[in-house]
């Protein structure tokens, strides 16, 4: 997760930086729910993913298209024939869903401070509020 997060700290232009950087979200999600690591870490790393993200994409639409070229770009390579379209239409449904959730991960400011700090800011209050509604399941 870490080797991602720093690949693209040092090269922004590869085209598959939202679909790197969305892994690596995806995987502290798994690390947390296999208690590899606790939910102050998951948070303070999620934090680290989110400052590098919001540094390479302008809003969360540029994001995730992005996430979605790379995904289709892997899936591609991965899939059986004819199974990589239905994949890549299933993933859009899906991510479609999640930006129309009035409290959905989308519904986040993307402007927002997300560095974390041990003290309070307001904009790490803000953090502390808005990440434990995002469920890990």
């Amino acid at each position: 997760m870490h080797s991602l997060t720093n690949y693209h700290i040092r090269d922004a232009s590869d085209p598959d930086a939202g679909w790197d950087l969305c892994r690596a979200t995806q995987l502290l999600g798994m690390m947390y729910k296999c208690r590899m690591i606790d939910r102050k870490t998951m948070d303070e790393e999620y934090s680290r993913v989110a400052v590098v993200i919001q540094r390479d994409f302008p809003s969360w639409e540029a994001l995730t298209d992005n996430y979605l070229e790379g995904y289709a770009r892997w899936i591609h390579r991965v899939a059986e024939p004819g199974e990589a379209e239905q994949r890549i239409e299933k993933r859009q449904r899906i991510l479609e869903h999640l930006r129309r959730q009035e409290n959905g991960p989308y519904a986040i400011p993307w402007n927002i401070d997300l560095r974390w700090s041990p003290h309070d800011t307001p904009s790490t209050t803000w953090v502390k509020t808005i990440l434990p509604r995002i469920h890990v399941d």
